[in-house]
């Protein structure tokens, strides 16, 4: 309370929601909120030479153009069983009054999920191939208690794509390879907090009105729900190149993609705090806010040491600066337009990996990657405790004849400890860090025919 009995200046509590939306999904498994996981047999050289080692169907997701080094009718079945871990330790979290945020530390929000891919390959003839690529190359989830000392900023974040791609590449001659995809992208996203409607009150309304009404910091939790959807579009280029035949470049681009999210904001408002309402805020309305996933570069090299061994390595540039504000517009009139600034920086994935043909039968590979996060330390959020990576990978293939394979692949990621100092739109300070890590076990199978 300011002196003189003033109320505290909050803002508009529903920025808090929309600020946060999609964007903040907690551990994804590449940094920001993509998923490199794609194919089972890349996860154990970490995703090096991704885009150069076309070995099965899954090359369509990371360069279009590796499809027209593959022969033979393919398809590809796996999934990656995903299990983050994050952790927060509160170290002097406050209201806006400088009173301590009570609540426990909010348990794993990590939660664990599989991530399924599909992939389909037309041998059409010896220059020609077409495919199609079911992914979900964003998103995960997280979860906290829904009493814990964050919860003004968060308790639950789900953001879940699914991307279908159809796909065309062409041999040029024996060096050039060159191809192209079509992504119809789907988005869904859904976000709940916590809502301190006794903070609220006082930021609003005289203390005396407040007490009346008996309304305290802490004391009149409610509960905001924010979801949308929304269809995109964007392509995939790429060509492959083998200068000699021991040596594969590779070098993919993938669109942005551009999606109008639209939905509702669901307010569960406790009795006292019903008042409120009087001024328009705090009702269910539709909302409806821009989001576009980014857009990425990647080069990667495959080099044949002999008929076993073969060295690999890529680079990917992710355009995540776009994102500079989320503005998003509700269908309540007397709710204006909430504009929140994010100055994601542009992020760079480095990996090097190796792959040992021990017989005919068994493949084994390992990786690892240096993985850097485009979340400055001022920006982080509980709903994205982001920080740079560091992974370690290994893996294994079994050809149980020229038709059928199966791969296994496993991947530790080690984040760095994220401290974070974040105000809520209605003046919360988050204060502590996070420790963070991520395991991947992946299986899948392909056949020929």
């Amino acid at each position: 309370m300011a002196s003189g009995g003033e109320p505290v200046k909050l803002g508009h509590y529903p920025a808090l929601i929309a600020s946060s939306v999609l964007l903040s999904t907690g551990s994804a498994l590449a940094a920001g909120y993509a998923l490199k996981e794609q194919g089972v047999s890349g996860l154990g050289n970490a995703y090096a030479g991704a885009a150069a080692v076309a070995e099965d169907p899954s090359t369509m997701f990371f360069n279009p153009a590796g499809l027209a080094k593959l022969r033979g009718n393919q398809v590809l079945g796996g999934a990656s069983y995903i299990a983050p871990e994050a952790h927060f330790t509160n170290s002097g979290s406050t209201t806006p009054f400088g009173t301590a945020i009570t609540g426990p530390n909010g348990g794993d929000a990590g939660q664990d999920a599989v991530l399924p891919h599909f992939y389909g390959m037309w041998d059409v003839n010896p220059n020609l191939k077409l495919g199609l690529a079911i992914t979900s190359p964003y998103g995960l989830v997280t979860g906290y208690d829904d009493n814990w000392v964050g919860r003004y900023h968060a308790v639950t974040s789900k953001l879940a794509t699914a991307n279908i791609q159809p796909t065309i590449a062409y041999r040029v001659n024996d060096q050039l390879a060159v191809g192209a995809g079509f992504q119809a992208q789907y988005i869904k996203a859904t976000l709940t907090s916590a809502v301190d409607f006794g903070t609220i009150c006082l930021g609003s309304l005289p203390a005396a009105t407040c007490g009346a009404l008996g309304l305290s910091p802490q004391g009149a939790d409610g509960h905001a729900r924010l979801t949308g959807d929304d269809w995109g579009y964007g392509f995939s280029l790429g060509l492959l190149y083998e200068p000699i035949k021991s040596t594969r470049i590779g070098l993919a681009f993938r669109s942005k993609v551009e999606h109008t999210l639209k939905g509702d904001a669901d307010f569960t408002v406790p009795t006292s705090a019903t008042a409120l309402t009087s001024t328009g805020r705090f009702r269910d309305t539709t909302v409806s806010g821009n989001v576009t996933t980014p857009e990425s570069l990647s080069l990667s090299v495959v080099h044949d040491l002999n008929a076993q061994w073969s060295l690999l390595g890529d680079v990917t540039w992710t355009n995540w600066s776009r994102f500079k504000e989320l503005r998003f517009r509700y269908g309540n009139t007397l709710q204006p337009d909430t504009v929140t600034p994010e100055n994601w920086k542009d992020s760079y994935f480095f990996s090097l990996g190796a792959t040992y043909r021990h017989t005919d039968a068994w493949t084994f590979r390992v990786g690892v990657a240096y993985d850097q996060t485009p979340v400055p330390d001022a920006d982080r959020t509980a709903r994205l405790p982001d920080n740079d990576r560091l992974w370690i990978a290994f893996g294994a293939s079994y050809a149980f004849s020229q038709a059928l394979k199966i791969d296994v692949g496993y991947t530790h990621i080690f984040i760095n400890e994220s401290s974070i100092s974040n105000l809520s739109s209605t003046n919360h300070r988050q204060t502590g860090f996070y420790n963070n890590q991520i395991d991947i076990l992946g299986v899948g199978m392909s056949y020929k025919f």
